[in-house]
């Protein structure tokens, strides 16, 4: 079947004691994950770092982002911009094989935070005994406290134009991330063969304190939903993997 921007998807959405029975389901589903590309993921045997495979096959591209953020401190209205000046903060490394490797090893302590213990950055970049049964995290072993405190500031701007860099909180626009959600779905469709998606939708309530829509591009009326005011989101997920594709 080919499908471009004329076909059209017709949905019969089942009530709540609605089934399809086995009979009237004539999908063929998949057993394993089908990928369009040739990964080599390697094996816990050889131990092959996955960083790399991460940043180019499924995480929005960080090109240019560290010289772009060391522009964004330079800027007398960016927030730890003193702390930066006194501290020689930069991120952009234009003698290393990759200039942007510090922003890439920034994200990858937000991914590691996840498996620790401690909550925050401060506990985070503590080291020593614990009291527990594990030792501090001790991040500061992988970078300095204050400059990823920067990158946390700064990271968000990085996908838009500069122009929404400095902007009042109240009017900052969607368009802050479209971009690396643009990025984030075309990294997916470029990888997974997706047969199977599971779909559903997320109920961001309206918090006018924020912003005019709550950071968000729009808002909506659901009455179905708990927080029946706010911004619909809908996600899909391949099946297969549990990863996100749009």
């Amino acid at each position: 079947m080919k499908i471009d921007s004329t076909t059209q998807v017709d949905w019969t959405i089942l009530g709540d004691t609605e089934y399809i029975q086995p009979d009237q389901d004539h999908m063929k589903y998949p057993e394993e994950v089908e990928l369009k590309k040739d990964i080599d993921f390697g094996s816990i045997a050889n131990d092959k770092p996955l960083a790399p495979l991460f940043f180019e096959h499924f995480f929005p591209s960080v090109e240019g982002h560290a010289k772009k953020m060391d522009e964004f401190f330079a800027d007398i209205n960016a927030p730890y911009h003193v702390k930066v000046k006194e501290g020689k903060v930069k991120f952009h490394d234009p003698d290393a094989p990759d200039p942007d490797w510090i922003i890439k090893q920034a994200y990858l302590l937000m991914i590691a935070a996840a498996t620790e213990a401690d909550v925050g950055v401060d506990n985070l970049w503590l080291y020593g005994k614990s009291g527990g049964r594990r030792d501090r995290a001790n991040f500061g072993q992988y970078m300095p406290k204050l400059w990823f405190k920067c990158f946390l500031a700064a990271a968000p701007y990085m996908f838009c134009d500069k122009e929404h860099w400095f902007k009042e909180r109240r009017e900052k626009p969607w368009e802050i991330f479209s971009d690396a959600l643009d990025s984030f779905n075309e990294k997916r469709v470029q990888l997974f063969k997706n047969v199977l998606a599971m779909m559903d939708e997320t109920m961001s309530g309206w918090r006018p304190k924020t912003s005019k829509t709550g950071g968000l591009p729009n808002i909506s009326f659901e009455p179905r939903k708990p927080v029946p005011l706010g911004t619909m989101l809908r996600n899909a997920v391949e099946c297969m993997t549990g990863c996100l594709i749009h």
